[in-house]
């Protein structure tokens, strides 16, 4: 809609603390691996995870997914409820990140509460964070800095871990330099999600003026490389992953095919999604590895159903909109919406395509509210589609929120809102047809010599004129 403005709504969107990936170690004063051996981790080895602060988040969401109707929570919960730490930790991240269960904060932060009590410092940790993160700028800056740096005599790993999370926050108190030092000192106590960071800033982030917090120290893609393979060799898959992906590509580090597939197909093993799902790709490209379509398939499936994004958007049209002896609704709606929810606009018009089949009942009109929130984030196919006057029975309802947006937009002075909101009053979409507040909202903009509006209002004074005046405009218009 607004090219200025790609997004229509500010989403406020709580980013879980604990399902970001950004782990704390306990008590590690050098590095320990944790051996797994070559194959899925089991229940027992879970605990393991759970130990390490959940860092292995996507192993976890593996296990859990793996396991038939909802086995994974139900053995997590049924080992917490006896007052396994462990366990009440681990049940606390998966309730409060919806995996393997319906998603309930009260529930998990409860756990995490006892947990808490019983000394366990992710848990403590996380709590901090519920109470402090809704906005870092108004936050008490120094009580959450108290509150982390009393960690550091008991657990110097997490203490430096999470106060150079805090250290780069947007905040006045915010410190590149500082950030830097406890990143390291996270790093020299084993912390592996501190080796993660420090090699993402050495590899993608910039020194320019776009950042908040300039940099301090320049990339070092070879410090990146050792820390990456300190990482993986603990165990850390998501550093893994990165390393893997550089191999392949060869943009900051050495190009290196062999070692790319090979720990790539390590960690499918272990049911690592993302490696599953760049397994699969390899298998259908042949990249790599002899091309296997039929293996490739069977990858993208698995590594679907275990939550990696990029297989399930390769997988969903196919089960919506596949031959009929391969489709599977039910699968492919709840991949599109955790896509859309996560605001992919594909998987929104996927959606609204699946809906808008006549073989398919849709008493809630969806085919309209998934066209309207891709129209909101910026669409222009489905907002051209929106404009072609939906007023059937539900429509008006469904598109009543995404009105409510163009009003807003247009009050804030934006054409390209404007422009479409009169569109919806003159071509009666979502809306009663009113020519007269079309050309009120399009007046605002006749200066700017805006297309889009002078078309608009040309079609609006050519509707006047073949009617011979605007109140014997028709409500409904034959075309």
């Amino acid at each position: 809609m607004v090219r200025r403005n790609n997004i229509l709504i500010s989403a406020a969107l709580g980013v879980l603390f604990l399902g970001t990936g950004v782990s704390f170690a306990t008590n590690l004063n050098k590095p320990q691996t944790v051996v797994i051996p070559e194959r899925p981790p089991t229940f027992d080895e879970l605990m393991v995870l759970a130990d390490k602060d959940l860092a292995e988040n996507d192993l976890i969401h593996s296990y859990i997914y793996s396991q038939d109707d909802g086995v994974g929570f139900k053995k997590v919960m049924a080992l917490a409820q006896t007052g396994h730490t462990k366990a009440e930790l681990m049940a606390c991240y998966l309730l409060i990140s919806g995996t393997g269960v319906k998603e309930d904060e009260v529930a998990g932060y409860s756990l995490c509460e006892i947990a808490a009590k019983k000394g366990s410092i992710p848990a403590q940790v996380n709590l901090i964070y519920r109470d402090f993160r809704p906005n870092p700028r108004n936050m008490n800056w120094v009580e959450t800095y108290e509150a982390f740096n009393n960690l550091m005599e008991t657990d110097p790993s997490s203490a430096h871990r999470v106060l150079q999370f805090l250290y780069r926050k947007d905040h006045p108190n915010a410190s590149m330099s500082k950030m830097y030092y406890h990143l390291k000192e996270a790093i020299k106590h084993g912390n592996t999600n501190a080796m993660l960071s420090l090699s993402e800033e050495d590899l993608y982030v910039p020194s320019n003026e776009h950042r908040s917090l300039r940099r301090v120290e320049p990339r070092i893609p070879a410090r990146a490389e050792k820390n990456l393979k300190k990482a993986y060799a603990l165990n850390d898959f998501a550093a893994g992953f990165i390393l893997a992906l550089e191999y392949r590509d060869g943009n900051l580090l050495s190009q290196d095919t062999e070692q790319y597939v090979s720990m790539i197909k390590r960690m499918a093993v272990f049911l690592h999604p993302k490696s599953m799902g760049e397994l699969a790709y390899m298998y259908s490209t042949g990249k790599g590895v002899e091309q296997d379509k039929a293996k490739a398939n069977e990858l993208f499936i698995r590594a679907a159903k275990f939550g990696n994004v990029y297989s399930q958007e390769i997988i969903a049209p196919y089960l919506l909109f596949g031959p009929e002896n391969t489709r599977d609704y039910e699968t492919g709606l709840r991949y599109l919406e955790d896509q859309a929810r996560r605001g992919r606009v594909a998987s929104m018009k996927s959606l609204s395509r699946h809906y808008r089949r006549s073989e398919i009942d849709d008493p809630e009109n969806k085919y309209v509210t998934w066209l309207t929130r891709a129209a909101t984030y910026g669409d222009e196919a489905s907002q051209e589609m929106l404009g072609m006057g939906m007023m059937e029975t539900g429509y008006v309802k469904a598109m009543q929120d995404y009105i409510e947006i163009l009003s807003e937009f247009h009050e804030y002075g934006d054409p390209d809102a404007s422009y479409l909101l009169a569109r919806h009053y003159r071509a009666a979409s979502g809306v009663p047809r009113d020519l007269a507040k079309a050309k009120s909202i399009l007046s605002k903009f006749t200066h700017l010599d805006h297309p889009r509006i002078i078309q608009e209002m040309d079609i609006i004074e050519g509707y006047i004129s073949h009617y011979g005046g605007i109140d014997s405009v028709p409500d409904i218009i034959e075309r």
